[in-house]
This record gives C-alpha cells, sequence and structure tokens, in this order.
C-alpha cells in the first residue's frame, strides 16, 4: 500500500490550515497534559478517588493521558509525518469522544477534571473548564476528520 505521507498534496494555502490546525492541537495538549501532570503531584482530595470509567485513581488517570497528550503534541510538533499526526490526534480526540460518551451513558454529572487543578489556580469554574474541553475535542475531532477525508479523496481521485 501506498505511504500517506506520500499522498497529493494540498495547495500551499490547505498546508498552512493543516499546518496551523496541528500547532494549535499540540499547543492545546501541552497545556492540558502539562496540567494533568503537575496536578498529580496536588493534595487534592479527587487525585485519589476513582475514575468511573477506567477504574484508576484520578492520580494514575492524570499521569497516563498527560503523558499521552504530551506524547502526540511532542509529535505534531516536531515530527514531518503530518498526516500520521493527523491520525495520532484523530485517534486521541476519538477515545476522549467515546469516554466522555461512556461518562453520559453511565449517568456521571459532574464535571470533567480534564485540566486537574489548573482550573484553580487559573480561578475558573470547572463548569466552564469541562465545556471548554468540550469544545476542544470537537475542534481536534472534526479538524481532523476533514483533513484526513479530504487527503482520502484526493488520493483517491
Amino acid at each position: 500500500m501506498s505511504d500517506p505521507e506520500k499522498w497529493i498534496p494540498f495547495s500551499s494555502s490547505s498546508n498552512m490550515i493543516q499546518n496551523f490546525f496541528l500547532q494549535s492541537v499540540a499547543i492545546a495538549l501541552t497545556i492540558t497534559g502539562l496540567a494533568k501532570i503537575l496536578s498529580i503531584f496536588g493534595t487534592a482530595e479527587i487525585l485519589e478517588r476513582y475514575e468511573p470509567i477506567l477504574g484508576f485513581s484520578f492520580r494514575l488517570t492524570f499521569l497516563i493521558v498527560g503523558s499521552l497528550e504530551l506524547g502526540i503534541a511532542f509529535f505534531c510538533f516536531f515530527s514531518k509525518r503530518k498526516v500520521l499526526s493527523i491520525i495520532l490526534v484523530g485517534w486521541l480526540a476519538t477515545v476522549f469522544t467515546l469516554y466522555r460518551l461512556g461518562l453520559w451513558f453511565i449517568g456521571w454529572q459532574h464535571p470533567c477534571h480534564c485540566l486537574g487543578e489548573l482550573t484553580s489556580f487559573l480561578h475558573i469554574s470547572e463548569s466552564f473548564a469541562d465545556m471548554t474541553m468540550k469544545y476542544l475535542i470537537f475542534y481536534i475531532f472534526v479538524g481532523c476528520f476533514i483533513f484526513l477525508f479530504k487527503k482520502y479523496f484526493i488520493y483517491k481521485n
């Protein structure tokens, strides 16, 4: 099978939009990943509780997810393999979407603690942070799949 990195390129303006998208996602993942990693060193009660989907403590969940976010952000920042970057980010957005759907399915009524203790530090409400993260997931999810479908159809034709 042909290497997706060799697919017919977008126009230069499409490449600029794609690069902007990947850089903006990498910045967002860096912020959220660092927020999670730094939060694991805190003493908030939530860190010792178990999150309802995976069954890990929030501390361990923050460590795993924060590390994953930072790894993907690093790849987006420094890799020339843009299609793979989009695939990784799309995969992560899909996992986040499925996680959110799982929370909804079990009736979880609490805001997501996606930013760790950053919400307290910035003096923003957890509900505002929760809604912001939902919009961020939507932005990433839709952006990735638009670029992937566009590349697929350009390659196919």
